[in-house]
């Protein structure tokens, strides 16, 4: 019973693990054949500015190919940091005015 079992075990990983392998060759062959610019799903926000229909494409500023793309993904990192770096300048203000404010609530 115990050598079936090893038996069954080791045959159902083997077959697992050749239609991974399978799977993940005919991933990259398909990627291979066909680069997607734009990701499957965008958040409504996005794709008002940077969708295949967005405001962007349709203005002509920036039409939908790798380098263009390669340039928006650089523009919105740089938006991105910036959002962020506001962000944390805004939460060090509102930290002070809250050490500060209570300070002058207690009259020091």
């Amino acid at each position: 019973m115990r050598k079936f079992l090893f038996y069954f075990v080791l045959f159902t990983i083997s077959v697992n693990y050749s239609q991974e392998k399978e799977d993940l060759f005919n991933l990259i062959s398909n990627e291979e054949k066909k680069i997607e610019l734009l990701p499957e799903k965008m958040i409504f926000t996005q794709s008002l500015l940077w969708g295949k229909k967005g405001l962007l494409r349709k203005t002509g500023i920036s039409e939908l190919n790798l380098e263009n793309r390669q340039k928006e993904l650089r523009l919105r990192k740089t938006m991105l940091t910036a959002h962020q770096a506001i962000g944390y300048l805004t939460l060090a203000s509102m930290i002070a005015q809250g050490i500060i404010g209570g300070k002058l609530y207690n009259g020091d």
